[in-house]
C-alpha cells in the first residue's frame, strides 16, 4: 500500500463535497481525506465502507513494478497506473482515471488488463445509503446514490466486512467474535467447510502476529475474529449428530471458534522456529504426530497399555 497525496491546485466536486487534494493508493483507487491503509481483502465491503473513494481498478496491485503517475490537462487531471501487476503475479494492468473540473469522472483501460478480479466504481465512503451493483456497459435508467460498483470475479464471493458492518448497524460493539450461519445455500469449498478470520490480536505468545483490522469490520477494537459457518442447511437438526467425519455441529463450531487462539505456537528447534513437529503443513492445525489428546484442532492421542508394550496411537476426531 503506497498512499501518495496529490495537491491538485484546483477543486473537484465529489459526492456533494469540494476537494483540493486527493490521495493516490497503490491498489488502483483514489481516496479523499484519508489514505486507504486497510489490510483486509479488496472486497466490496472495504470499497464501500472506507474513505470517499474513486476506484478505476480496485485490487491487490504491486506498484514496485510498473509506474504510477499523473498528468494535468486543461480540463482536469489524469492519474495513470501503467503496467502495474497484481501482487505476486505477472498479471500486468494499465488503466487511468480522469477527474474533470466539471465533476465528471472517466475510467480508461488498456492496452492490457490481465488481472481477472477487481472492483470498478465510486463510493461516498462509510456509506449507509446502500450499495448498487451495476453493469457499466448498461447504464442505470435512474440516478443512483451511495456506492456504485461493478465487481469482476472468477467466483462468487461473500464480503465478511460488509456482513459485520450490517450487524453493527443494529448491535453494539460489545462482541469478541461474530459467528455467521447463512440462511441461503452458498459454496464455501474454496475456503473449506467453514473458516475463521483473525481480525484483531493483541495477545503475545500464542503464535499470531499483533494486528488490528477491526475498523474494516466496523468495530472500534473490540472484535477479535469472524467465523463463517456457511449455510445453515448444511447442518443436521440435531447439533450433537456426527455428520462430518467424527465431528458434530457443536464440534465444528468449536473448532472454528478455537482458531482465535489455536493452533499456532511454534516449537523452537536449534534457534529456528519450525512447525514440523507440532503442526500440519498449513501451520493452523496440530500434526498427526503430536499428542494433542485428540484435540478438536486435530492431532492424536497416545495410549501406553503396559510397561514395555507397544504404543497405540489413535487420531480422534479424524
Amino acid at each position: 500500500m503506497i498512499p501518495t497525496p496529490c495537491r491538485c491546485r484546483r477543486h473537484f466536486r465529489f459526492s456533494g463535497k469540494s476537494y483540493s487534494s486527493v490521495i493516490v493508493n497503490s491498489d488502483g483507487n483514489l481516496t479523499f481525506n484519508l489514505p486507504d491503509t486497510a489490510t483486509s481483502d479488496r472486497d466490496l465491503g472495504r470499497f464501500a465502507w472506507g474513505p470517499p473513494r474513486i476506484g478505476p481498478f480496485f485490487t491487490d496491485l504491486d506498484p514496485s513494478s510498473g509506474s504510477l503517475s499523473y498528468r494535468r490537462d486543461v480540463d482536469g487531471i489524469v492519474f495513470i497506473w501503467d503496467a502495474v501487476p497484481a501482487f505476486g503475479t505477472a498479471q500486468y494492468n494499465s488503466f487511468s482515471v480522469k477527474l474533470f473540473d466539471s465533476g465528471s469522472i472517466e475510467f480508461a483501460f488498456g492496452p492490457t488488463v490481465n488481472t481477472p478480479e477487481a472492483i470498478v466504481g465510486i463510493s461516498p465512503g462509510l456509506t449507509e445509503e446502500g450499495v448498487s451493483a451495476i453493469d457499466f456497459s448498461a447504464p442505470a435508467a435512474e440516478p443512483l446514490s451511495g456506492t456504485i460498483a461493478e465487481v469482476f470475479s472468477l467466483d462468487e464471493h461473500l464480503s465478511e466486512t460488509s456482513i459485520a458492518r450490517k450487524f453493527y448497524l443494529n448491535h453494539p460493539d460489545e462482541f469478541d467474535q461474530i459467528v455467521v450461519f447463512l440462511g441461503f445455500p452458498f459454496d464455501l469449498s474454496g475456503n473449506a467447510f467453514a473458516y475463521e478470520l483473525r481480525v484483531n490480536n493483541q495477545v503475545k505468545g500464542i503464535g499470531p502476529d499483533l494486528e488490528d483490522n477491526s475498523a474494516d469490520y466496523g468495530s472500534a477494537g473490540r472484535l477479535k475474529s469472524f467465523v463463517m459457518m456457511g449455510g445453515l442447511d448444511g447442518f443436521p437438526s440435531d447439533p450433537e449428530q456426527e455428520f462430518m467425519r467424527t465431528y458434530n455441529s457443536l464440534q465444528v463450531l468449536t473448532h472454528e471458534v478455537a482458531h482465535r487462539w489455536l493452533a499456532f505456537p511454534l516449537l523452537r528447534e536449534g534457534g529456528f522456529d519450525t512447525p514440523s513437529l507440532l503442526h500440519a503443513g498449513d501451520r493452523a492445525h496440530w500434526s498427526f504426530f503430536f499428542n494433542a489428546d485428540a484435540s478438536l484442532m486435530k492431532g492424536i492421542r497416545f495410549w501406553i497399555w503396559a510397561p514395555g508394550s507397544a504404543i497405540s496411537a489413535s487420531r480422534l476426531p479424524k
